[in-house]
């Protein structure tokens, strides 16, 4: 647009997730620990305003759509009762319960090492309540992403 400000849209594949982990102490070293792996894969749509600080520097800023490809759950159960450890883990495909839409603003900055050559640091502030089955939580993306760049 002009030597300071220009306008980049982008399209990313995104893999993102998260873990927790529950622990129940039922007394008598009984016990049970539940692990998840909370893995989403998405095609993500940045539509990224920057301004160049310097030559070479940028600040960016701009909203994301993104579109979910893939939602799975890895678990893994430990139940320890009267001495004995059992082990259980499954995976659950829950592209169901997930919404298939994600809005969120990114925010970052980028540095042109060469005309052809870059790299970025970026945020990704997820707008979006992801889990359409809970009404007790809301699961919210929040995304760091490193990049580097090569312009053709």
């Amino acid at each position: 647009i002009s030597d300071k400000f220009s306008f980049q849209p982008e399209l990313l594949y995104s893999a993102q997730g998260a873990k927790n982990e529950f622990f129940n102490d039922y007394g008598g070293g009984d016990s049970s620990t539940t692990k998840n792996k909370i893995k989403l894969t998405y095609l993500n749509i940045p539509l990224m305003a920057k301004f160049y600080l310097i030559e070479k520097l940028s600040l960016e800023f701009g909203p994301q759509v993104g579109y979910l490809v893939g939602a799975e759950t890895e678990s893994t159960l430990i139940d320890v009762f009267g001495g004995e450890t059992t082990i259980e883990s499954f995976t659950i495909d829950h592209e169901n319960i997930s919404k298939s839409v994600d809005f969120g603003l990114n925010f970052g900055t980028g540095f042109n090492f060469t005309k052809k050559l870059s790299a970025g640091l970026r945020y990704n502030l997820g707008l979006s309540d992801v889990d359409t089955e809970s009404d007790n939580f809301k699961m919210n993306n929040r995304v760091f992403s490193v990049s580097m760049g090569y312009k053709f």
